[in-house]
């Protein structure tokens, strides 16, 4: 009985280590495993650097060595096993590729884009090997391949790319399109009377067809000042500047404008006269991919009118059409009033759209507030936080654009006070730091004439030079200093007096074409209406949607970037010079 029972403990405990010499076996076998996943993995990264051949895997490489349960060693395929975890892999990237690039298909249209760019950087290459008589065919091919080689490198190594072109296209008419930098307008004629004026940057600008082509030149200055701001490759705060600057220097123009109508007129102003004259723009919203106009109105982009629109003195409207061949709404964005000023909006409008959306589709969110959607999936996470991204920089455009307004408002009536005050003390005017830019940008008095002639001077008829004395010769000879320095300090005086007067003079005459432009541009904007026969009635009610608060944030602190740089429309007006 004993010996059984020592027979069984001895089978037992047989037993018990070749199970777990199986189990360490099984364990080496699945360390050999990983390994080779590694391995494989490392490989596979080599070959896409373009670090090392691609080569078919040998299928020996893919079989691991096990032991049957009788102890033979044996071998068992896992091919069919690592073909598994390889698809689950590839899903689980497209998986977020599609969270990515689901918020609009518009993304995908920007990297067929960027393909298309790549592919003409191919042409170009085989073109200038075919221009060298000398070059042999499999010289050709040889670059023709280092080329796709070089092609699919940076492809594969490159960082999450910034789109080279907006997966959102604005389109203006060429009509409606303000002239182009360095471009005549169709009309100028060489014998026609010239006329020169000073921007807000010192830069003169000469005219040969009289006012219209000033208001040309005028035009092409703002302009500039928007395209070199509002391109993609701006830096931090270059758009709040810009829409400032052209602000001003168009204020400027329109209120010249004003005053020669005025003079011109008798004192109305025509609706339909000169450069300040009515119109409307209608710019088209198309999706790049496809080159189809948008059958929706991203909230984003309807907002965005009102802040351009209010920058440049316009209003504007957005048209909902549904056509009768495919039964899809189309949408257009009108911007209507002073007509110069509409073709200045209308592309301040398209470029600040245009890198808006190029900036919302770079946006990548985090995701550590997901749970606020209650469930909802990563793509429509994704799609609501880029909304709230460009909603974002939507509103901070628009905090801008009336922070601007009202600080320049300010300044003109701080100018005034401070004049007025020293009209009163018989002080001196002198300019602050804050005053810098003046009245449309113009800096210092801007259009002052200090040589204005007031006749017989300022106060009680005292003329510069005039003295309460008959004459010197009456006063003693020690006395004869003090006397001089009374009547040095009475010029001065009375100069100064002049100066603050000439200023208060010019600002309050702007105030007056201040009010008559608003005037006009109220009048102007319901002739357009009028004329074109437009009822404008108010839309859909917006449904309320639950803002991203980190993307909205970050929106509006990176709305900076659609603005100009003092420093960058110097250069540019500068560079016009040469």
């Amino acid at each position: 009985m004993e010996a059984k029972s020592h027979s069984h403990s001895e089978q037992s405990h047989s037993h018990s280590e070749q199970l777990e010499m199986e189990n360490e076996k099984m364990r080496e076998a699945l360390r050999v495993y990983k390994l080779e996943q590694e391995n494989l993995q490392l490989k596979k990264e080599l070959e896409s650097l373009g670090m090392l051949p691609q080569q078919p895997v040998d299928p020996a490489s893919r079989r691991v060595t096990m032991h049957d349960e009788q102890g033979g060693e044996g071998v068992e395929d896992v091919t069919e096993s690592m073909k598994m975890k390889v698809e689950v892999e590839r899903s689980r990237k497209r998986e977020v590729i599609e969270i990515l690039d689901s918020s609009s298909e518009e993304e995908v249209g920007s990297d067929d884009d960027d393909d298309d760019d790549d592919d003409s950087e191919l042409d170009s290459d085989d073109c200038s090997g075919s221009e060298a008589d000398s070059d042999s065919d499999s010289e050709r091919a040889t670059t023709t391949t280092t080329t796709a080689t070089k092609k699919k490198t940076a492809f594969k190594t490159a960082k999450p790319k910034v789109n080279r072109l907006s997966p959102l296209e604005v389109r203006l008419e060429e009509k409606d399109v303000p002239s182009a930098p360095g471009r005549r307008d169709v009309g100028d004629e060489d014998d026609s009377q010239t006329t020169t004026a000073t921007t807000a940057n010192g830069i003169v600008l000469e005219s040969t067809n009289g006012a219209e082509d000033l208001q040309a030149k005028v035009k092409d200055r703002i302009v500039k000042m928007l395209n070199v701001g509002l391109s993609g490759g701006s830096t931090e705060a270059e758009a709040q500047q810009a829409m400032k600057l052209a602000q001003r220097l168009m204020k400027k123009n329109n209120i010249r404008q004003v005053e020669m109508m005025k003079e011109r007129n008798g004192g109305e102003i025509k609706t339909d006269e000169g450069t300040l004259k009515g119109g409307l723009v209608t710019v088209k919203l198309y999706n790049r991919k496809g080159n189809v106009e948008l059958s929706t109105m991203p909230r984003w982009l309807d907002f965005l009118q009102r802040p351009v629109a209010n920058n440049f003195g316009v209003k504007g409207y957005h048209t909902r059409m549904r056509a009768k061949k495919d039964g899809k709404a189309r949408f257009t964005m009108t911007f209507y009033g002073i007509y110069s000023n509409c073709q200045l909006a209308a592309w301040a409008f398209k470029v600040s759209a245009e890198k808006i959306s190029t900036m919302m589709f770079s946006h990548t969110p985090s995701l550590n507030g997901m749970d606020f959607l209650q469930g909802g999936s990563k793509a429509a996470f994704t799609r609501n936080a880029r909304m709230s991204y460009a909603l974002g920089m939507v509103d901070g455009l628009k905090r801008s654009v009336n922070e601007n307004k009202k600080r320049e408002e300010e300044r003109r009536e701080e100018r005034l006070r401070r004049a007025r005050l020293a009209i009163k003390n018989g002080e001196a005017f002198e300019e602050s730091d804050s005053d810098e830019g003046g009245w449309g940008g113009g800096g210092g008095f801007g259009d002052v004439d200090f040589d204005f002639d007031f006749g017989g001077g300022v106060g009680g008829g005292v003329g510069v030079g005039e003295s309460d004395s008959d004459s010197d010769d009456d006063m003693p000879i020690s006395s004869l200093p003090l006397v001089k320095e009374v009547k040095e300090e009475k010029k001065v005086k009375l100069e100064n007096m002049r100066r603050a007067t000439q200023v208060v003079a010019q600002l309050e005459k702007e105030n007056n074409f201040q009010l008559a432009l608003i005037d006009h541009n109220k009048a102007i904007a319901e002739s357009v209406l009028k004329k074109g026969d437009i009822k404008l009635k108010a839309g859909r009610k917006k449904v309320k949607i639950n803002r991203n608060s980190s993307s909205y944030v970050k929106g509006k602190e990176d709305s900076k970037e659609i603005d100009l740089d003092q420093k960058a429309i110097t250069h540019v007006a500068n560079r016009s010079k040469l």
